[in-house]
This record gives structure tokens, C-alpha cells and sequence, in this order.
């Protein structure tokens, strides 16, 4: 078995692997803070990865199934889950800072087990530093991230783009927007799939802001941590 927990200013999830050594068996996943109505749904297309063989390429989850179809972070954290499992490895965490943009500009961060991994600055959706990097957008990393990188480097690349990206919703007025349909990210997860996104009511409040209380993330996740 292998567990994932992610918090961040908007979401709170979790998902539980299970798996005999060499095939995902049962995945569950859980919804504790999350932005739309609909989004808890997702949990239940998570038993899409039955079958997947587990390997350490995290990103592998999309080529087993469809992630359009999937809350984008519940189905990102099982193939983090999926990676450990098959690493092996005991407990594995990622801490990630993204600062707020000072004249465009956002500085962020990854640490793998407290290892400061990666550091960009980004302006818009282009990463401007360090050269490595040097005009990668963030809008389009994965496959350019797999084909350049060892896959546990690779793997913090995905997660530190996820988060910049998420970080553009602290720079909206979320509670403001009524439904994912006046969102306007069509077909991209669950929630904004054209038959769901009209369903898809905003979950006003749901929003937390961890700038000065990043000791208050992941309050109660050593609840779920396995045993192997």
C-alpha cells in the first residue's frame, strides 16, 4: 500500500494505493477541501488506474488513462503514490513555495526530503531562470521534462509546474466566480467536463492562505501513513 497526502491553499486530498508488487490493484481517493461541488466526484474515476503495472515514472498514469477525466490532483498524487510504491522506498515528502509575483516575476521552489531540488523565476507562463530552463513554459513541461531528466528529477519538474500554475488562483477572486462553467477551463478535469461544469457550484470559504502558516499543512496526514 502506498499513501499520498497534498494541501495547499485550495485543495486538501488524499489517495490510497493498493497494489501485489507489480499491479495497481485498487486506488481510493479522498476530498476533504477542494473548490467545486463536483470535485469529490472524481474519487470514484480514480479506479480508472486498476491494472496499471506500477513503475517510478509518476507521469505514466496519463499514458494508462485519461486524466481529462480526473480531478488533475488526486490523479497527479496517485501516480506519486504509484511511483513510491514501486521505488519502495518508506516515506518520501515535497515541500513547495511559490511566491507571489513582484513586478511579474514569481520565484519558486521544490525540496525533496528537505534537498532544495529545483529553483525557477517564471514570468507569466515562462520560466526565466535558472538556464536549463530558460524559456520552457510551464504550460507545456512533461514530455520535454521526461526526455531531458532522470525520472525522480523529472517528477519534481511536473510537481513544482503543477504548483506554479495552481498558484495563478491566488491572484483571483475565487468565491466570486459562481460555477466552473464562469470559470472557463473546459475539459481540462472532472469538474470542467461540459456534461459536469453546470453542476459545478463554487465551494465559497474554501479557500486557505498558508503565506505565514505553512506548519498548519497536512494537519492529521500521519493518520493515513502505511505500514509496509
Amino acid at each position: 500500500m502506498a499513501v499520498a497526502e497534498l494541501e495547499d491553499d485550495f485543495h486538501r486530498f488524499g489517495v490510497t494505493v493498493r497494489h501485489d508488487g507489480d499491479t495497481v490493484t485498487e486506488v481510493a481517493g479522498r476530498a476533504t477541501r477542494y473548490p467545486w461541488s463536483t470535485c469529490a466526484e472524481a474519487a470514484d474515476n480514480l479506479s480508472r488506474l486498476a491494472g496499471m503495472t506500477i513503475n517510478s515514472v509518476s507521469s505514466d498514469a496519463y499514458l494508462y488513462t485519461d486524466g481529462a477525466f480526473q480531478c488533475t490532483h488526486m490523479f497527479e498524487l496517485a501516480g506519486l503514490a504509484i511511483a513510491q510504491a514501486a521505488r519502495g522506498k518508506g516515506q518520501l515528502r515535497f515541500d513547495v513555495t511559490v511566491h507571489d509575483p513582484v513586478d511579474g516575476v514569481q520565484a519558486a521552489a521544490i525540496a525533496r526530503d528537505g534537498v532544495t531540488i529545483l529553483e525557477w523565476e517564471v514570468k507569466d507562463t515562462i520560466i526565466l531562470s535558472p538556464k536549463a530552463f530558460e524559456g520552457q513554459s510551464t504550460a507545456n513541461l512533461g514530455q520535454w521534462a521526461k526526455c531531458n531528466f532522470p525520472p525522480e528529477i523529472a517528477e519534481c519538474i511536473l510537481i513544482l509546474r503543477r504548483c506554479v500554475r495552481t498558484s495563478i488562483g491566488r491572484q483571483l477572486e475565487l468565491d466570486s466566480i459562481p460555477d466552473a462553467v464562469s470559470f472557463g477551463a473546459h475539459g481540462v478535469c472532472h469538474s470542467f467536463q461540459p456534461h459536469i461544469a453546470p453542476r459545478g457550484k463554487r465551494n465559497v470559504g474554501s479557500v486557505r492562505d498558508f503565506s505565514t502558516a505553512s506548519d498548519q499543512l497536512l494537519q492529521g496526514a500521519a493518520n493515513h501513513r502505511p505500514s509496509r
